[in-house]
């Protein structure tokens, strides 16, 4: 382990007055000899919550690097957080933003050899079996039920099935859900997800004899058909006719454009490809690649997944009425009209997260401009139309 990254990465506060005055010296050793990758695969998820694997602290930054000068504090070994944003591939670290309550940054997710956080659901795995599979080897299902393949571990969006017998590659886990089940992210026929090994006293899974598939996509997919995500910040996504490097290019996106996911993962060059619409245009696009995600889900800290874009028309769910208000926040927001169920809102091009991690659009009622939330407490209040 490079000794220097390692202490950049968790470090003590008192340590940080005699560090800053070799920052410049540090910073750029410690870039000269950074990994242009990151560790593959991460274990969080934005929207839910984990915890410094208890030992030394993790160090908090205003962003996503080694520098020094960005640091606001620390979450001590064992603190709990939940997670906000990432990950960023940054200085061959992968950081996440996250939030304790009383503090609010960027956090490293551990180096080549050890993570430095868990999920909390972890924690809470009471299985009687001990788990028989391992990263980078093969699993199969056993006789008996196809295995359904989840978007996250537990009772999640489905994105497949894979039958009795079916082989897949293992590329990321495990994780508990629901107290007493273990699951691992697996790449079956190019549909990437979570599926489970145990059940209880029961072997979903098993190890397989099966030599590895040599091409796989190594970033665990963040987005699915159904919601919408955006470009992070930095050079455009590539549009193409197809989910390949030679395809048809066709276009591009901007960073921070919105867009809605049609289909998708499909994994192809080793990449995953979303089938996305961006206004009226409808094309293949890349999740990122070599650690590095150029494309992101837009979600706050209620986890709630947003489905709409810049554009789309979008309609109030039965129920209450939507306030559309000023700004995007209950305080400040002063209320402007109410939006009864069934009626429409035309999406504007800006989004918001408030205190309560709710996730509010730009939108226009009537000819009236303001703003309303998608939805909160697992419901969504808009849909699109």
């Amino acid at each position: 382990m490079n000794q220097l990254t390692h202490t950049f990465g968790r470090i003590t506060l008192a340590a940080v007055a005699l560090l800053l005055t070799l920052t410049t010296l540090a910073v750029n050793t410690t870039t000269a000899h950074a990994q242009s990758a990151c560790p593959t695969p991460v274990n969080l998820q934005i929207g839910e919550g984990g915890r410094v694997i208890p030992g030394p602290p993790n160090i908090v930054r205003v962003a996503p690097g080694l520098d020094l000068r960005d640091i606001i504090g620390q979450i001590s070994g064992g603190g709990t957080f939940e997670v906000l944003a990432g990950p960023a591939c940054v200085d061959g670290y992968n950081w996440w933003r996250v939030t304790t309550g009383a503090i609010t940054g960027w956090t490293a997710d551990g180096d080549f050899r050890e993570h430095w956080l868990e999920p909390t659901r972890a924690n809470i795995c009471a299985i009687a079996l001990e788990p028989r599979l391992r990263l980078g080897e093969q699993a199969r299902v056993t006789p008996g039920l196809p295995n359904i393949i989840r978007e996250a571990p537990g009772a999640r969006a489905r994105l497949g099935s894979i039958p009795a017998g079916g082989v897949m590659d293992v590329l990321g886990g495990p994780a508990c859900a629901n107290g007493d089940q273990l699951w691992w992210y697996v790449n079956y026929n190019g549909t990437q997800g979570w599926t489970g090994e145990i059940d209880g006293s029961d072997y979903w899974l098993e190890p397989s004899n099966h030599i590895p598939t040599p091409t796989v996509c190594p970033l665990v997919p963040r987005l699915y058909g159904g919601i919408s995500g955006m470009v992070t910040g930095g050079e455009p996504n590539t549009l193409r006719a197809v989910p390949d490097l030679q395809g048809e290019r066709i276009g591009n996106i901007t960073e921070y454009t919105t867009f809605a996911v049609i289909q998708g993962p499909v994994c192809n060059d080793g990449i995953n490809w979303y089938q996305i619409r961006v206004g009226d245009d409808i094309a293949w696009t890349a999740e990122g690649q070599n650690g590095v995600y150029w494309l992101q889900p837009i979600v706050c800290g209620n986890g709630l997944r947003s489905r709409l874009a810049e554009g789309m028309v979008a309609r109030v769910t039965p129920g209450l009425p939507n306030r559309l208000r000023s700004q995007p926040n209950v305080v400040t927001g002063a209320i402007l009209d109410r939006i009864l169920q069934g009626h429409t809102v035309r999406i504007g091009d800006g989004w918001a997260c408030d205190a309560n991690g709710r996730l509010w659009w730009q939108v226009t009622y009537n000819g009236t401009f303001g703003w309303t939330v998608e939805g909160d407490d697992g419901s969504y209040w808009l849909a699109s139309n």
